[in-house]
């Protein structure tokens, strides 16, 4: 019920990128949650499926892959 699973891999992605430069790794995690709320409205499961509608997963995965992709493509 805590963080969307979409957002706890897009931030392993982001740590994987980013990972040397601690600050930086920080910032884009950041970012790409703030990114993620901004579209969907939270980045906590619980909050996310407060519908009871788990079907939505496969949405917000595909949001998340969208938002991360910007951040991938993005010079370190």
């Amino acid at each position: 019920g805590e963080v969307c699973g979409a957002c706890t891999g897009a931030i392993m992605a982001l740590g994987l990128k980013y990972g040397e430069n601690k600050a930086k790794s920080d910032e884009m995690c950041v970012k790409f949650l703030d990114s993620f709320e901004k579209v969907n409205g939270s980045y906590v499961c619980r909050d996310l499926l407060a519908t009871g509608d788990k079907g939505r997963c496969a949405d917000f995965v595909v949001s998340g892959a969208e938002i991360l992709e910007t951040y991938l493509k993005q010079q370190a």
